[in-house]
């Protein structure tokens, strides 16, 4: 059993795996109290095994099944995960959207090029989002990406991008009404009613207060200097 501090929350999480507890080492704590507890059962590797070929990797499964119990779970804070890449610069955050293999963590890539110590990651892959004072936080999870991209760290979600492949680099800013259905693609939603509804509503809110465009770009710096000069406005 290890405790860890993540999205501002307390969650134990009942294990003793090395590999997750490991995963988690930049998130564990020292404290005994929780607002979250979280056990895996064999039913819920079971479950994760219809979603990946690695259905004999005990450490993977253990750890999915962590992550998304844990999603479920912080539905009743406020929360919910993106699956998106999202960077920290001056004070604000900035993301990523996409379908799996379009091209954002390349795109942040260039963003770190460009602004270089000045832009950290939050998040290369899966981090969480909650409303505080009906502003959404982007925050770190020790679920970063195949690239290992992330940090404990949290700041207010300024702006996110929906990235588009093309020889130009441009972007379009999006109404309210054109951003919730790309947005859901990318949440993973509960099964349970009254949390479903949470997550909608806190999505809402999130749609309220950050900025949404369509990024056009290609892989060249000029793409990353056009976007946050944008973005961050």
């Amino acid at each position: 059993m290890f405790i860890i501090r993540l999205a501002d929350l307390n969650i134990k999480i009942n294990s003793s795996n090395p590999y997750l507890i490991h995963l988690c080492k930049d998130y564990i704590i020292d404290s005994t109290n929780f607002q979250i507890e979280i056990s895996i059962t064999q039913a819920d590797l079971d479950f994760e095994k219809q979603y990946t070929t690695e259905i004999d990797n005990y450490n993977y499964l253990e750890s999915v099944a962590t992550l998304r119990k844990i999603t479920d779970e912080i539905a009743n804070f406020d929360g919910f995960l993106f699956h998106s890449c999202i960077l920290k610069v001056d004070d604000y955050a900035y993301g990523f959207s996409a379908p799996s293999g379009t091209g954002k963590t390349t795109h942040s890539r260039l963003w770190k090029q460009y602004l270089k110590n000045k832009c950290v990651y939050i998040n290369g892959d899966k981090p969480l989002i909650r409303i505080i004072n009906n502003i959404p936080i982007a925050y770190g999870t020790p679920w970063n990406g195949k690239e290992g991209y992330g940090t404990n760290t949290k700041a207010p979600l300024k702006a996110l991008a929906f990235i588009v492949r093309d020889t130009t680099n441009y972007l379009i800013e999006l109404p309210k009404s054109a951003i919730a259905k790309p947005i859901l693609k990318q949440i993973v939603l509960p099964t349970d009613l009254n949390k479903l509804d949470k997550v909608i509503k806190n999505v809402n809110k999130m749609l309220d207060y950050t900025s949404f465009y369509e990024l056009h770009c290609n892989m060249d710096i000029e793409a990353a200097k056009i976007a946050y000069e944008k973005m961050q406005e």
